[in-house]
């Protein structure tokens, strides 16, 4: 038996809004204890983890780009499953640029989330690289 969607939505909802605000401690709360997350050919496996690298790639926004603002938002919802499109707005050197990726969640029994894949937007990373080289950080 899976997850049902009303737990489904409200993890997943939660988990988005502690990953907007960078509530690294609420968002671990909602991970199962042998989640694994998988992001460019490499797992991490556990909350510990799974926040640190999450972490990680805040602090590399936020001191790389002037501005950072974090818009992640539910967008496809299935019984013990659910898909997020994160979206980072930057701003730098007065020009902006919105980046997008989703993330393919996994729940178990107990309604926390089992694994976590990070799906890249076709396009995107091209799109960043573009505008990387317009505010001359390339």
């Amino acid at each position: 038996m899976s997850t049902g969607i009303g737990t489904v939505r409200a993890v997943a909802q939660s988990f988005a809004d502690a990953l907007d605000t960078n509530d690294f401690r609420r968002a671990a709360r909602l991970v199962a204890p042998d989640c694994v997350y998988e992001i460019h050919g490499r797992k991490f496996t556990g909350p510990d983890l799974i926040m640190a690298e999450y972490h990680k790639s805040a602090t590399a926004l936020h001191g790389t780009f002037q501005n950072v603002e974090r818009e992640n938002r539910l967008t496809e919802l299935d019984s013990g499953q659910a898909t997020l499109l994160f979206a980072s707005h930057l701003g730098h050197k007065g020009q902006s640029h919105t980046f997008r990726s989703c993330q393919h969640l996994i729940f178990g029994r107990d309604g926390r989330i089992r694994r976590i894949t990070h799906v890249d937007l076709e396009g995107e990373d091209e799109k960043l690289t573009q505008w990387l080289s317009v505010i001359g950080l390339t």
